[in-house]
């Protein structure tokens, strides 16, 4: 009664048993190729489907459904009857999985309730961002080129936010596209951009729904090389809206990887200034930034077609000759 007051909708499940009947319902809705079950939610509906489906079955016949674990044949059904009755009894409308249970949660709250005398002390616990970091480090990354890439593509968003009309969780997206971009050449420096893709969406990254790995996996895609296309099968999978995002985070992450073109962290800051057609990237920079604008003019027709403006860049500083 209480729940239905509050106006409780959905639920979180970390269990085993919770885990298998989302990749059952996954399985029975054909989401089979979908990345993660961290995040991804089932309705009540579907849950009833596999719920009068199952129910009736032998453990012989269970044994040959898709997506249970077979270790899990008998325990399958009190966990669905125990679900069932969780739906019922709270009214609410969906499960969400978690991977994470009670004892990552008694550690996280250690850890950002608990006193230190650490530097990080105050600093907010972010399981998104560590588990993006934690996975650069196993790839072997640049990390300084990496932020620099990062710091540059959230300043290009700001100041452009205008003229694309994305949101501060777009925002977001683009900064984890930005840190793993270049991840990929963990495998190989050819093709490496596609290897990126195929590390973050399979890299089991904590705190993300399946549709945010896709949109971050497709933004590294094309940080280099060919745009966004229909051809490409992940890209294809986008809904439209999210298709747009990936269109406008990889062309700032294409203009932002050409202004570190020599990895030496060379551009402190930009300025961008919009007129009529045209927009105007005015940079900071340590040392002239030639070899940087050349870059950057090279990779910009994709942003300049997303926004449907030209693109020019020039340097800030006073450099003597």
């Amino acid at each position: 009664e209480k729940a239905k007051n509050l106006g409780i909708k959905t639920a979180i499940a970390s269990s085993g048993t919770a885990q298998n009947i989302a990749r059952m319902i996954r399985s029975m809705t054909g989401r089979d190729d979908e990345v993660s079950l961290n995040q991804s939610t089932f309705t009540r509906k579907e849950f009833q489907k596999l719920y009068k489906s199952v129910i009736p079955l032998s453990v012989s016949e269970r044994k040959k459904l898709t997506g249970l674990d077979e270790k899990r044949v008998d325990l399958i059904l009190p966990g669905l009857i125990l679900v069932n009755v969780i739906f019922s009894l709270f009214r609410i409308k969906e499960i969400k999985i978690a991977d994470s249970a009670l004892r990552e949660g008694m550690v996280i709250h250690y850890l950002s309730e608990g006193d230190t005398d650490s530097e990080e002390q105050g600093i907010k616990l972010n399981i998104r961002r560590q588990s993006v970091v934690e996975l650069g480090y196993r790839c072997g990354w640049n990390r300084d080129h990496s932020e620099q890439i990062s710091r540059l593509c959230l300043q290009l968003f700001d100041q452009l936010q205008s003229l694309h009309g994305l949101d501060v969780h777009d925002r977001e997206l683009l900064e984890y596209a930005a840190l793993l971009h270049n991840i990929g050449t963990f495998i190989s420096i050819s093709s490496h951009h596609k290897h990126s893709q195929y590390i973050i969406l399979n890299g089991e990254l904590r705190g993300f729904a399946p549709a945010e790995i896709n949109i971050i996996g497709n933004v590294a895609r094309y940080h280099r090389k060919s745009p966004p296309s229909e051809k490409h099968e992940p890209y294809s999978q986008l809904k439209p809206r999210q298709q747009r995002v990936v269109d406008v985070l990889s062309g700032i992450l294409r203009v932002a990887n050409g202004l570190d073109r020599g990895h030496r962290q060379n551009i402190v800051s930009i300025e961008a200034k919009i007129r009529d057609s045209r927009i105007t990237i005015g940079l900071q920079s340590r040392l002239h930034p030639d070899i940087e604008i050349w870059a950057a003019e090279r990779m910009k027709p994709l942003l300049e077609g997303v926004l449907g403006k030209t693109i020019g860049f020039e340097s800030l500083n006073v450099y003597e000759r």
